[in-house]
C-alpha cells in the first residue's frame, strides 16, 4: 500500500516511557486519548520514547468520558472501569464524565520493539511495509 507511510506518520502513539513493558506482555491491547484524535484505521506505530513497535489499528472509537464500560477497561489492562478512569485522570487530571476521548485498540504486527534513540540522535531502521 503506498500510503503506509502517511497512515504511520498520522498513526503516532506516544506512551508514557515504560509504556511499552503492559503492551509485550499481552496485558494491554488498546489505549485512550482525551478529545478527538485524527487517527485512521490501519498501520501505526506504538512509541515510548526509546523505542517502537508496529501495530494494526482496528478500532476507533470516540466516545465521552463517562461511557466508558467494562470491555474498554479489560483492553487497555484493567479489572474495573474505576481503575481505567484513575489512571486516565493521571494523564489528564481535569476531565469531565462528558468530556469526549477517542478509544483506540491495536493489534500487534510485531514482537519485539526496535530502539529508535541511538547516540542521541533517532535512527529509524528501514522497514518494509506491505
Amino acid at each position: 500500500m503506498s500510503n503506509d507511510a502517511e497512515l504511520i506518520d498520522r498513526n503516532i502513539l506516544k506512551l508514557a516511557p515504560g509504556g511499552m513493558r503492559r503492551i509485550l506482555r499481552g496485558e494491554q491491547r488498546s489505549t485512550t486519548r482525551s478529545g478527538l484524535r485524527r487517527y485512521t484505521l490501519g498501520s501505526g506505530l506504538l512509541v515510548d520514547g526509546h523505542e517502537e513497535l508496529r501495530i494494526q489499528i482496528t478500532l476507533l472509537e470516540l466516545l465521552q468520558f463517562g461511557k466508558l464500560d467494562r470491555v474498554h477497561a479489560i483492553a487497555e489492562g484493567f479489572e474495573s472501569v474505576l481503575e481505567l478512569m484513575a489512571k486516565i485522570r493521571r494523564f489528564y487530571p481535569t476531565i469531565r464524565r462528558s468530556d469526549e476521548i477517542t478509544y483506540v485498540r491495536f493489534e500487534l504486527l510485531e514482537d519485539e520493539p526496535i530502539e529508535i534513540y541511538r547516540g542521541g540522535r533517532r535512527s529509524r531502521r528501514s522497514r518494509g511495509f506491505a
